[in-house]
């Protein structure tokens, strides 16, 4: 599952100059949880001065490893609480699990031609 799919992106914002990304969730994000979670970033962001260039890195390419981000944040750790962040990430792993435990229609189609 390639979370990456369903994310919609701008580049560039503001001065050409700087590489500035600003990634849009997407309609299938909590809009309470997705809110809070921009808030304590953006907190966290100028509460140490860091400015958007000189934030980032690669994001996750995946559920499995945007949740294992997630369990070792501190900063959402401490936003949300261990409870919420552990509770959540365990729901979304079972998710995982089932998405991976199903036969996909282009699996299916592959496969049962070749018998």
């Amino acid at each position: 599952m390639n979370s990456c799919t369903f994310c919609a992106s701008y580049e560039s914002l503001g001065d050409p100059e700087r590489n500035e990304k600003l990634i849009l969730p997407t309609d299938t994000a909590s809009p309470h949880l997705l809110i809070a979670a921009m808030l304590h970033a953006a907190r966290d962001g100028i509460r140490r001065g860091l400015t958007p260039s000189a934030v980032g890195g690669a994001l996750p390419r995946s559920l499995g490893a945007a949740l294992d981000a997630l369990e070792a944040d501190e900063l959402f750790r401490d936003a949300f609480g261990d409870e919420l962040v552990s509770v959540y990430a365990a729901i979304k792993r079972r998710e995982v699990e089932a998405y991976e435990a199903s036969v996909t229609d282009w699996e299916w189609t592959l496969y049962h031609s070749a018998v």
